[in-house]
């Protein structure tokens, strides 16, 4: 049996204390932010060329997906939109030829891994005057602050990992479809 020490407050047992478990006391704490912010010279990045990706429903989503398709999400992160559209710097979308080149899959495992990422609400593919258009879902990677409503309603059957694989329409995260 290991050693446990009880947490009490007021006679309730609010938690436990586990062995290689540490206690750092609010003023230590405070002291070392201080101390760290003291010493260490800091700057603000000012690129806007940034995507975020989402380390908790990445980490939970990644054991579900062949090689094929964690290839193909990492190849393709550097061509996300503000609008969370697949597209080139000079804003003409991509298309299968350019997956293909970007990510170095054959065509008949790009043709499947796209088609296997559009089944499970990953990438989206829409239409425009030019033609295709391919969306990557914003729980996993986006690009700026604002996600469109729009988005939310292309993905809205995702089943989102890391709130219990609710369905994004069935969340209440303040965006209306």
């Amino acid at each position: 049996m290991k050693d446990v020490s009880l947490i009490v407050n007021n006679g309730e047992k609010i938690g436990v204390i586990n062995p290689g478990d540490i206690i750092v006391r609010c003023k230590s704490r405070t002291a070392f932010k201080k101390k760290k912010a003291d010493n260490v010279e800091t700057f603000k990045w000012t690129f806007d060329n940034y995507v975020k990706s989402n380390d908790e429903e990445l980490d939970l989503l990644i054991p579900e997906l062949n090689k094929q398709e964690v290839i193909f999400l990492g190849s393709i992160i550097s061509h996300i939109s503000y609008s969370n559209c697949l597209e080139f710097k000079n804003h003409i979308c991509l298309d299968l030829d350019d997956f293909i080149d970007i990510t170095k899959i054959c065509r008949t495992d790009l043709y499947s891994t796209v088609k296997s990422l559009m089944s499970k609400d990953i990438l989206y593919q829409g239409k425009n005057s030019r033609g295709r258009q391919y969306y990557i879902n914003p729980w996993l990677y986006h690009k700026g602050e604002n996600i469109n409503k729009v988005l939310k309603s292309m993905f809205r059957h995702y089943k989102v990992h890391s709130r219990g694989n609710v369905t994004w329409s069935n969340l209440n995260d303040g965006i209306p479809i």
